[in-house]
C-alpha cells in the first residue's frame, strides 16, 4: 500500500493488478534475503494506518503474500505509524487515526505476522487493544522521533509496564516510533541509550 501511495501510476487501469505485481516484486526480494540467511525481515507499511479500511480489505493480505515461501524461521515484521512529521517539533502535523491500531493489528495477528512496530511515544495509545492479540509481538515506540525532549529510562519503563499488562515479556520489544532523521546524532544516541537502559530494567524485573 505504501509504495502505491507514493508512486505515480501511468499504466495500470486496475489498482489491484498493480498491487499484485508489486507483491511479486517484493516477494522476490524477501525470498532473496531469506535465502542469504536473513531471519528478521520488516515490511514498511505506515499507509495502512492512513487507510485502515483498505488495509483490512486487502492491504494486510497483500502484505502477508509478500512473505509466502519464506522458511519457518523467518520473523515477519511490519511497521505501522501514524505519519512521519514534516519538521522538528511539529505543532499541526496531520496524523492518521491512532484508534485504528486495534483492528489493523488484529488482522495482522490473524494473517500470521510475528511482529508489528507501532508508534506510542508520540501517540500515547490506549494500549488495551493489545489484549486481543493471540500471538503477534509488538515493537513499542518508546522514544519520539521529532521532539527535543529526552525520554528518561523510567518514563519508558512506565509505558512498557502498561503494555505488559496485556502481553508477555517475550512479545514486547522497545523501538523508536520511526526513523530518527530529524534529530542530531547526539540526541538520537541519548534517546537510544535511554531505551536500552529501560529494556535492561524491564528484563531484570520480569
Amino acid at each position: 500500500m505504501t509504495i502505491m501511495d507514493g508512486s505515480y501510476n501511468g499504466l495500470y487501469q486496475d489498482q489491484r493488478e498493480l498491487a499484485k505485481d508489486l507483491v511479486k516484486i517484493l516477494q522476490r526480494e524477501v525470498l532473496a534475503l531469506a535465502a542469504n540467511g536473513c531471519i528478521h525481515i520488516q515490511l514498511d507499511e505506515p499507509v495502512m494506518m492512513r487507510y485502515p479500511e483498505k488495509a483490512l480489505e486487502f492491504g494486510v493480505s497483500d502484505a502477508a503474500d509478500v512473505f509466502l515461501g519464506c522458511p519457518p524461521g523467518v520473523q515477519k515484521t511490519i511497521h505501522l505509524c501514524c505519519g512521519y512529521p514534516d519538521r522538528f517539533e511539529p505543532v499541526d502535523y496531520q496524523k492518521a487515526d491512532k484508534t485504528s491500531y486495534g483492528a489493523v493489528l488484529q488482522a495482522l495477528d490473524n494473517a500470521g505476522f510475528d511482529w508489528a512496530s507501532i508508534e506510542d511515544a508520540e501517540a500515547q495509545n490506549d494500549l488495551s487493544f493489545l489484549s486481543s492479540l493471540d500471538s503477534l509481538g509488538i515493537q513499542l515506540g518508546a522514544v519520539t522521533i521529532a521532539r527535543g525532549k529526552l525520554e528518561t529510562p523510567n518514563e519508558i519503563v512506565s509505558r512498557a509496564k502498561l503494555a505488559l499488562k496485556y502481553l508477555p515479556k517475550e512479545r514486547l520489544m522497545l523501538a523508536p516510533d520511526c526513523g530518527l532523521g530529524f534529530l542530531t546524532q547526539e540526541l538520537a544516541e541519548k534517546k537510544l541509550d535511554s531505551m536500552v537502559a529501560a529494556a535492561k530494567i524491564i528484563n531484570n524485573a520480569y
